[in-house]
């Protein structure tokens, strides 16, 4: 893919068919109906703000109308319903500085996979990738990447070279980027999600972003609502040659052969096929090994 010149809004061209793809904060969205997807992710963004300030005002009707409520109970019922406000702002100005704006209509996502058609779909994801394990400045080394990363490093062997690595279902990238940095010389890495490849996309320019985590089994008053700044030392150089495109894992916009390794962290478990057919996908349009290639994966 290479980038037009300035155009409004910006895209890139297919060097192949010449069709042109918008750019979603400066992410490709390589989808067949750039459009549609677009107008889905808008509605997502009214549907989240339609639902956020309900939950507002459920919390309110608690507080107002509940006059024995428990001296702790209602500081958290406070705290709760003031971070929904500044969650609501920070989410929505992410989608609007990504091109995003609210605006309703269908959610159509029956032939995406499920449980994917929310703003805040895998939005845990995130503070999973780039907050839970930094434990006062310092990498908890037990956290769930560092694990997992270790179970892949344990299957590639001594001395991994990735070479040329492609990512389906990235998710939040904190895995895949852990692998980039360490073994590979480019990763393109693919995802239908927007707001973790938002999220993503710019802490690895050097970006802090400051989200509100709200954990389901809070351990005290203060964590109801924790609001975490999210950022990440890199280097430029490794950076850029970590790229993105919004699209679809099973149907990916690139040639066959391209690539050396096919990384599906977090993928095969959650689209809606068998692991048979996913695997002839895989075989078809990612050989492991490309042609005249002894390192692929």
């Amino acid at each position: 893919m290479a980038q037009t010149a300035a155009a409004q809004p910006a895209t890139v061209t297919c060097e192949d068919c010449g069709r042109r793809y918008p750019l979603v904060g400066d992410i490709p969205c390589l989808v067949h109906d750039p459009d549609r997807t677009l107008a889905q992710w808008r509605a997502r963004v009214h549907a989240f703000e339609r639902d956020n300030r309900e939950a507002q005002d459920r919390l309110l009707a608690q507080l107002v109308g509940s006059g024995d409520l428990h001296p702790a109970t209602r500081t958290r019922t406070q705290s709760l319903r003031d971070a929904l406000a500044d969650h609501r702002l920070r989410l929505t100005t992410l989608a609007r500085d990504a091109g995003v704006i609210s605006a309703p209509g269908a959610q159509n996502d029956a032939d995406g996979v499920p449980g994917e058609s929310t703003l805040t779909a895998y939005y845990h994801q995130i503070h999973r990738d780039w907050g839970w394990e930094e434990r006062e400045g310092e990498r908890d080394e037990n956290g769930e990447t560092a694990l997992a990363l270790a179970e892949v490093e344990h299957v590639l062997g001594p001395t991994p070279r990735l070479g040329e690595m492609l990512v389906l279902g990235a998710g939040a990238c904190r895995l895949p980027w852990e692998l980039h940095r360490r073994y590979a010389d480019s990763t393109l890495a693919i995802d239908l999600n927007p707001v973790p490849f938002w999220v993503a996309s710019r802490i690895l320019r050097g970006e802090a972003i400051a989200l509100f985590e709200f954990p389901i089994r809070p351990r005290s008053t203060e964590s109801v609502a924790v609001d975490r700044r999210l950022r990440l030392d890199v280097t430029a150089d490794c950076a850029s040659r970590f790229k993105f495109a919004f699209a679809d894992g099973l149907d990916p916009p690139v040639r066959p052969h391209a690539f050396d390794t096919v990384f599906t962290p977090w993928f095969i478990d959650q689209i809606p096929k068998d692991l048979t057919e996913i695997f002839a996908t895989l075989h078809e349009y990612f050989r492991q090994v490309a042609p005249g290639s002894t390192t692929g994966r």
